[in-house]
């Protein structure tokens, strides 16, 4: 039966490629593909019309009741059209391009920015970043109705992609509109290689449809050439997440949280942008570590808003003294801070606490990680014990933190690679493990400061891709100006 199937499907392609030229063939395989992808999106419409639906609220109010709608091409909060459209997942990837989204604002101030998310944790990020610099919308869903209707409006002259968000139907309608897309600080490796072979048929023609494609590593690169990008479209750009720089409104919110939980000198232990089952397994590692460290504070960041109940009762399950910093109740915007490397609003800090000390503090309020960071004295890295590929271990490298992970690394490769042979990086495999670790750097705080300093030079000797990029891009933005 197998090999009827396999005769058959040999001899319609014979007769398909003696039909019509092999480019034709080609565009025609495409399209079909193009077309069952689309039908498979409608069917499985219905079930992500739930989904967005229950996120659809977001903490921030300008952006609540938004994302429903501008799932389905609706533009919002548009002042100019013929401006620059930037696709970015989630929050890591708003992070990795905030360098260059920056330098877009300061050297074309006259081009505006739409900055897109598929997340409503990444809109709430976008918007706690950039405020009202940029205009933000939620990526609409890859269905050419959708699309074009989106791009109808935006008239966009130039979309920046990053990373690995591919969406075939938008590739494709902005090369029918005659629109350059360039994927920046690209990213495929070698597993992601082979899942896109899988499905050669829908990507290969996709991937060519990018004017540049702009690799954040050699293996990036290489693995794109394996798949079948001409190599005039590739760039080597390395990566973006290693331009990153301090920000001294994360700074002082940092010293803000010190001085109002008068937590003064007290070793902290940071869990950032943890997953299920990850809270588990670091309040099991504080336990034991506040044997030896009484002192010890743990700081845990989960990484979706959406989990922060659920964290907290998990916290406070285990009898220790837990602090919220939504206890607070209020938001302000410090925009009169100093920065280094942009204005930003933060949160306000915590109302100060007047009972005993306390153990653990929950951060369930966005965009307080890099004050964490700033004041922690070890950090773990989520997302490495539950498979999600490890999230950036470089915001901890920034502020010279010793690091610890799980296993699973497959989101930055590179970046923890170059981080480990530094031993700027401790890559583990079980609970025991990663409490052996935090047990010999807070032990041995030298240790730590120098583990710590390893990482922050790994992070300035590979800097530079936000201006290599910004180069390939002023020669299409100065010819569209």
């Amino acid at each position: 039966m197998l090999f009827q199937i396999c005769s058959t499907t040999t001899n319609y392609t014979l007769f398909m490629t003696q039909k019509y030229p092999v480019s034709a063939y080609a565009s025609l395989i495409y399209n079909m593909a193009r077309y069952a992808y689309t039908l498979l999106l409608c069917c499985l419409l219905p079930i992500g019309l739930l989904l967005f639906k229950k996120k659809s609220n977001a903490d921030v109010e300008p952006l609540e009741n938004r994302s429903f709608l501008e799932r389905f091409g609706k533009v919002g909060h548009l002042s100019k059209t013929g401006g620059i459209h930037i696709h970015c997942v989630s929050v890591g990837e708003i992070n990795a391009a905030s360098g260059l989204i920056h330098s877009l604002l300061q050297e074309y101030p006259d081009i505006p920015i739409t900055l897109t998310t598929s997340s409503t944790t990444g809109g709430v990020h976008a918007y706690n970043m950039f405020k009202d610099r940029v205009s933000h919308n939620y990526l609409p869903v890859d269905i050419p109705l959708f699309i074009n209707r989106f791009y109808k409006k935006l008239k966009p002259c130039l979309v920046l992609i990053t990373e690995v968000e591919v969406w075939p139907n938008m590739l494709h309608v902005c090369t029918k509109r005659g629109v350059q897309v360039v994927l920046i600080n690209a990213r495929m490796t070698t597993k992601s290689l082979r899942r896109y072979r899988q499905f050669s048929w829908l990507f290969r023609p996709t991937f060519r449809q990018f004017s540049l494609i702009c690799a954040q590593s050699s293996e990036s690169f290489e693995n794109f050439v394996a798949f079948g990008v001409y190599k005039n479209k590739l760039k080597l750009t390395r990566n973006m997440k290693f331009d990153l720089l301090p920000n001294l409104a994360d700074e002082a919110l940092g010293k803000q949280i010190l001085s109002d939980y008068k937590l003064g000198t007290r070793p902290i232990l940071l869990a950032a942008s943890t997953h299920d089952p990850e809270e588990k397994m670091l309040l099991n590692t504080y336990k034991h570590l506040k044997q030896r460290h009484q002192d010890l504070l743990l700081i845990m960041v989960p990484r979706h808003p959406h989990r922060f109940e659920d964290v907290h009762h998990l916290m406070r399950a285990t009898g220790f003294n837990v602090a919220r910093v939504s206890q607070s109740g209020k938001c302000v915007d410090k925009s009169s801070l100093a920065f280094v490397s942009s204005k930003v609003s933060v949160p306000d800090a915590p109302e100060k606490q007047t009972e005993k000390p306390i153990d653990c503090l929950l951060v369930d309020t966005m965009g307080w990680l890099k004050a964490c960071y700033s004041i922690c004295t070890v950090t773990f890295v989520g997302g490495s014990f539950a498979p999600k590929g490890g999230h950036n271990a470089l915001e901890a490298a920034l502020y010279a933190k010793p690091i610890a992970m799980g296993p699973s690394t497959f989101n930055n490769p590179s970046i923890c690679q170059h981080l480990a042979l530094q031993n700027a990086l401790m890559v583990t495999h079980s609970e025991q493990a990663l409490t052996e670790v935090f047990q010999h750097w807070l032990s041995r705080p030298q240790d730590a400061t120098k583990d710590g300093e390893r990482g922050l030079q790994v992070l300035l000797k590979n800097a530079g891709a936000v201006e290599y990029t910004m180069s390939i891009l002023r020669p299409i933005l100065d010819q569209k100006n």
